[in-house]
């Protein structure tokens, strides 16, 4: 017998994806291999009941948010975008940021089709390219201030590929970002070796 599992799941905006609907032992499990030394802790890698495989660079908690995308009936997008979103949350905007850039390959399974999305830097629309100084020429101009496209090519991604809201997809990126989270100390001393009095933090 076949069945479609997606078919007995709750429409989308009635779940929730926010760790505090997360069960407390997984909660505090991955809390405690977040805050292990870098040396000693296990790569973030995790497969979501028979439905794939979700991979980080750094956080299992953002890991088990995006396994959690795909268990409750978003697909691969999905929990590839859950799982960036929050772990740049968790890197508190560190090596990875929310003003940065994204290049996204997705394999679309029912057509055999490939997709990539290049979310680079971009400049404000509006401007005309001759106002844009050359590179390292020394002329002050914020038309040379690049923009980020790392936001723009989520919402895209998700728009298009994806099969739940981006509201919910930034669910657990917002609940850590507002409730906090335990430092690991590779990131604590990162913070304290580029704190600034005056700046916080020095670029």
């Amino acid at each position: 017998m076949v069945y479609d599992a997606f078919a007995f799941l709750p429409p989308p905006e009635t779940v929730s994806f926010s760790p505090k609907t997360w069960l407390q032992r997984d909660l505090q499990r991955l809390e405690a291999l977040s805050l292990q030394y870098p040396q000693r802790r296990p790569k973030p890698l995790a497969f979501s009941d028979g439905k794939g495989l979700v991979a980080g660079t750094s956080s299992a908690l953002a890991v088990h948010a995006g396994t959690e995308a795909l268990r409750k009936g978003g697909n691969a997008m999905d929990a590839c975008l859950t799982t960036a979103l929050t772990e740049i949350a968790l890197a508190a905007g560190s090596h990875v940021s929310y003003a940065g850039v994204a290049n996204i390959l997705y394999y679309d399974s029912s057509t055999g089709d490939t997709y990539n999305l290049d979310a680079g830097w971009n400049k404000p629309y509006y401007i005309d390219p001759a106002q844009i100084p050359e590179h390292h020429s020394g002329l002050s101009n914020g038309a040379s201030v690049l923009v980020p496209g790392f936001i723009a090519g989520v919402s895209t991604a998700s728009e298009t590929y994806g099969l739940l809201p981006l509201s919910k997809l930034l669910e657990p990126a917002l609940y850590f970002a507002m409730k906090g989270f335990k430092l690991p100390s590779d990131l604590a001393e990162e913070i304290k070796k580029n704190y600034h009095q005056r700046s916080l933090l020095s670029t």
